[in-house]
């Protein structure tokens, strides 16, 4: 490229001022010299090894006011970003020529979009400059060619370019992530808010700020918190107090994980929870997942409300980065990997491979690179195209080979002239008046003519195998072509420039939607995942997002049946991009598959479902195992109080409801509320504050039923007559109430589980319960058997029978009495 025409300053100049022409010299210098920034900036990331990219450019106008209107502006400028920051164009590293109507100069800085009101890094502006601005005049001194203009200011470039990588990736984070949330409150927040309660503050860093200093946490700034202080932090925000809490707490969660990189846990790629039935183990899975997909600590999790936790893990399900699964006795190989199964194509049955569980995950968690980078996927149209289908794939691949699109739907003869057809029913009308006999073959001809038609330069076409697999995608790049002698009939033919291929992917990877059989038609807008298409071209390296498999009761399907040859590449170091990878080749599909290193499996299991001797020693030691026992801290008196003030947190305290459900609980564990004013106060303290300690101690008595002691003297009873992988979890107690609901959970659940521990024994059911849930012997019941010959029953006579009473039938005073004899 020719070097800067610097003969043209002048003239530049004395059009600064002047009404703006684009015809005019100063117009044509400008772009000119504009480009030439470009190149140039282009030009020093190569010899530093740095792919840069163009993020910021300006129009060579501005408006000037005082009836002048638009004007040249004082400035020519490039804004540069390193390719793998690109998605930032709020901050860039400006390369300008500037002040041309006092004395030019040619200047580099970092600077930022301060046209953007909302631009988080408007405040860095004076730092920015006051730390990177360089400039040389433009006299002549200057360098007069490329080579001895780029050796000049190439260690000052670098300079530039290392300032802003490490503050795009160390500072901004977290300046980005206060700049969304501030703007949250004063926006969406404060707005739907009374003003009674947007007391709290005008921005997040004073709020924060109050309450930290409330609590004598030590924050000063929010920019330079220590990650135990953000601890803290998080400990005492009261999330149930205020609405919009929810978004709080993600702001504290994303502070942690910016304020110390450490505090995320190493998640293994393979781990099942194990344990009695009723720990919790289903009710962790969801916590796991999220601690691997968000990259926090359970503990963090833990602390808040299980409602925020469940609406997060909906919207990943959403996503498909969490899937959901229970083995059972059914569950196959050809359910879990690939299997043969039927599909209808227009009314015709036909048996296609279809894609299992775990592949189908492991589809979506591939990375996916286009061949192109920063598509703007805006403003397109978008088709599915069958090129021919599963059924005739040498067509596919000669359309993916020859950069064609090819359409056998539309007969024989050149449909070029319906290319200017300005509707749907103007090509219909046509299409059925000039061909009626191809129209009367299949009136799908009409609509698929008229789609491909529709398709313009630009036009982005995604190419399917079968109604499964997204293959392809690419941006047509020519018009309609018409081949009379196309080998395979299909005649009707557009140029496409594939950005991306062997895809193999699902297709709700990029829509919201199944795809149909259908050969070609047009998407809606609102069934696109734009981001996903984003992402797919996104210049620099992609981290891979997490994806996780939730295997419910993993022990009771025949696992090494249902994974199959697959359990080998479970392990860390057989996962794609491990030094020890492998691949091996599917029996159905023929295909070539590895696991990504970003999926994760996690499994829970019944230690007391007798299939538990199914898991091999292949399958455990690809496993890491974490226990989950009976916790019986979540039973006492104190922990279901606080749970039943959570669960009814939007009843006033003379709703009918709320005094009901309090007085059945207060009943059941002998509550007497010793101070009310007190009592109620505790309503001001943070939700999980209840958790943490006895918040009731001193105001509520409790001497009814202790359901943590009840639980924790049943299994040691059960532990010494079986073991304790038998035991009985915390759950079946969680949500008793009443002592009609302590009923209801013996009879339904605690006796019917027992019963099956014990085959029946009542006697060793006995030793766990006690006498009070036994009807009394009748001993005067003697002869009870029919005579028969000499055979002697004096010893059966003598055995005892057992028979278990109705709980539900009890008296209170009875079932009172029952469990008194269990706790004795």
């Amino acid at each position: 490229m020719e070097y800067f025409n610097l003969n043209q300053i002048s003239q530049y100049t004395s059009e600064i001022g002047e009404k703006y022409d684009e015809t005019s010299v100063g117009a044509s210098f400008y772009y000119d010299t504009r480009e030439k920034l470009q190149f140039l900036g282009h030009t020093l990331g190569k010899k530093l090894n740095v792919k840069l990219k163009n993020n910021y450019n300006e129009k060579p106008n501005q408006m000037a006011g005082q009836g002048k209107g638009f004007v040249l502006k004082n400035y020519i400028l490039a804004g540069f970003v390193p390719f793998n920051l690109s998605s930032n164009k709020d901050v860039f590293l400006k390369i300008s020529f500037h002040g041309f109507n006092s004395k030019p100069h040619f200047g580099l800085d970092v600077d930022v979009n301060f046209s953007d009101p909302n631009n988080p890094y408007n405040d860095y502006r004076e730092e920015f400059q006051s730390e990177t601005y360089w400039e040389i005049p433009i006299d002549k001194s200057f360098p007069s060619n490329w080579q001895s203009l780029v050796d000049l200011i190439l260690p000052e470039f670098k300079k530039k370019i290392d300032f802003i990588d490490d503050f795009l990736i160390n500072k901004a984070p977290l300046t980005r992530i206060i700049s969304d949330f501030e703007n949250w409150m004063k926006t969406d927040w404060l707005t739907a808010n009374s003003s009674s309660q947007s007391n709290y503050a005008i921005n997040s860093r004073d709020y924060l700020l109050e309450l930290s200093n409330s609590h004598r946490i030590s924050i000063k700034s929010i920019e330079n918190c220590e990650i135990e202080e953000v601890d803290k932090l998080l400990n005492i925000i009261d999330k149930k107090r205020f609405s919009g809490s929810s978004a709080f707490m993600t702001f504290i969660r994303q502070l942690i994980k910016v304020t110390n990189p450490n505090s995320t846990v190493k998640n293994g790629l393979n781990s099942i929870l194990y344990g009695p039935p009723g720990t919790g183990k289903t009710y962790h899975s969801i916590n796991h997942a999220l601690s691997i997909i968000e990259g926090v600590n359970i503990k963090l999790l833990e602390s808040e409300p299980r409602a925020d936790v469940l609406n997060r893990y909906k919207d990943y399900q959403a996503k498909g980065q969490i899937v959901f699964t229970t083995f059972h006795q059914s569950m196959s190989y050809e359910d879990f990997v690939e299997g043969i199964k039927p599909d209808e194509n227009e009314g015709q049955v036909t048996y296609c491979i279809e894609d299992g569980i775990f592949k189908s995950i492991c589809a979506k968690a591939k990375t996916l690179k286009a061949s192109e980078a920063d598509v703007n996927w805006n403003d397109r149209i978008f088709f599915k195209m069958s090129l021919g289908g599963k059924n005739s794939s040498h067509i596919h691949s000669w359309c993916i080979e020859n950069n064609k699109v090819a359409l056998g739907w539309g007969g024989e003869k050149d449909l070029s002239e319906f290319e200017n057809c300005k509707s749907w029913e103007e090509h219909r009308d046509k299409f059925i008046a000039k061909y009626p006999s191809i129209v009367e073959e299949s009136k799908f001809n009409i609509q698929a003519t008229r789609s491909f038609m529709k398709m313009k330069e630009g036009s982005i076409v995604v190419a399917s195998l079968g109604n499964h697999i997204i293959d392809a995608i690419g941006i047509i790049d020519g018009p309609y072509e018409y081949d009379d002698f196309n080998e395979f009939g299909f005649h009707h033919l557009r140029s496409v420039k594939w950005i991306a291929k062997d895809l193999n992917t699902a297709p709700e990877r990029f829509f919201k939607k199944n795809i149909s059989q259908q050969t070609i038609y047009e998407f809606y807008s609102k069934d696109i995942k734009f981001d996903a298409f984003e992402e797919l071209t996104a210049s620099g390296d992609t981290v891979p997002k997490p994806h996780v498999l939730i295997i419910d009761e993993i022990n009771r399907g025949n696992v090494s049946s249902i994974f199959g040859e697959l359990i080998t590449l479970l392990e860390e170091d057989k996962r794609k991009g491990n030094m020890e990878e492998l691949e091996l080749v599917l029996p159905y599909s023929k295909s070539k598959f590895s696991v990504p290193n970003n999926v994760y499996i996690i499994g829970t299991m019944n230690t007391a479902d007798r299939s538990v001797e199914a898991l091999d020693t292949a399958l455990r030691r690809r496993f890491s195992f974490t226990e989950m026992a009976p916790n019986c801290d979540l039973l006492k008196p104190n922990r279901l109080l606080w749970s039943l003030w959570l669960k009814d947190w939007n009843y006033k305290w003379d709703d009918p409801i709320w005094l009901k459900h309090e007085t059945d609980l207060l009943n059941l564990l002998g509550g007497t509320i010793q101070d009310k004013k007190a009592y109620r106060s505790l309503e001001d303290l943070p939700w999980s504050e209840g958790f943490i300690r006895n918040v009731f101690n001193g105001i509520v008595e409790f001497d009814g039923f202790d359901l943590s002691l009840l639980l924790q003297t049943i299994n040691i009873r059960i532990e010494k007559l079986i073991d304790k992988n038998h035991m009985i979890g915390h759950s079946y107690f969680l949500s008793v109430g009443s002592l009609d609901g302590l009923k209801d959970a013996f009879q339904n659940k605690i006796i019917p589980l027992l019963q099956e521990y014990f085959f029946g024994d009542y006697g060793k059911i006995g030793l766990v319960l006690g006498e009070g849930f036994f009807e009394p012997l009748d001993e005067n019941i003697n002869d009870v058997f029919a005579k028969f010959r000499d055979y002697d029953v004096n010893d059966l006579t003598e055995r005892p029978v057992y028979h278990l009473r109705d709980v539900q039938l009890m008296e209170d005073e009875e079932f009172t009495t029952a469990m008194n004899l269990l706790l004795a």
